[in-house]
């Protein structure tokens, strides 16, 4: 286990072996990238068919500062829904 993340720390493993879970940022981004799969992850959410989502895009995902002393905010994935 790794002191500094608190994560497990696989040795001695090739890197045919090695499979990048979803959790890891990275990972996850590029996931969302396809939108195949992001129309299933989204659907699996909330609870529903794919097929009843029209349409998936990519919006950006870093949120503006509304205030000079606002941090930035930073999302994984940004859905807007229909009213």
């Amino acid at each position: 286990m790794s002191k500094r993340t608190g994560t497990k720390v696989q040795k001695n493993r090739t890197d045919d072996e090695f499979i990048m879970l979803p959790t890891v940022d990275f990972c996850f981004k590029e996931l969302m990238r396809n939108e195949k799969v992001r129309k299933g992850i989204i659907a699996a959410l909330l609870g529903v068919r794919p097929e009843e989502i029209k349409e998936t895009r990519l919006l950006p995902t870093i949120l503006r500062k509304e205030y000079e002393d606002d941090k930035y905010g930073i999302l994984d994935v940004r859905v807007e829904m229909h009213d």
